[in-house]
């Protein structure tokens, strides 16, 4: 008997915290590329100049294609 199991599929999210003058904006669940496309709007509609993006570790994993940010505006 064979029997593969696959992982649950992780819900995709967009979080945005507001801390003083900061803005961190993170994703979770996206994958490659999707977290930096994904975000690019509401950056521009927050009016980001200075941002200094942080890929968080389980972006680096080539072994897994769930991608994930952090983006620190301020």
């Amino acid at each position: 008997m064979n029997l593969t199991v696959k992982p649950a599929q992780q819900d995709k999210e967009i979080i945005v915290t507001f801390e003083g003058e900061n803005v961190i904006v993170e994703t979770v669940g996206f994958e490659g590329t999707d977290c930096v496309k994904e975000t690019a709007g509401l950056l521009e509609a927050l009016g980001a100049k200075d941002i200094k993006r942080t890929l968080k570790p389980e972006y680096h994993k080539a072994d897994k294609k769930v991608k994930t940010e952090r983006l620190r505006l301020g």
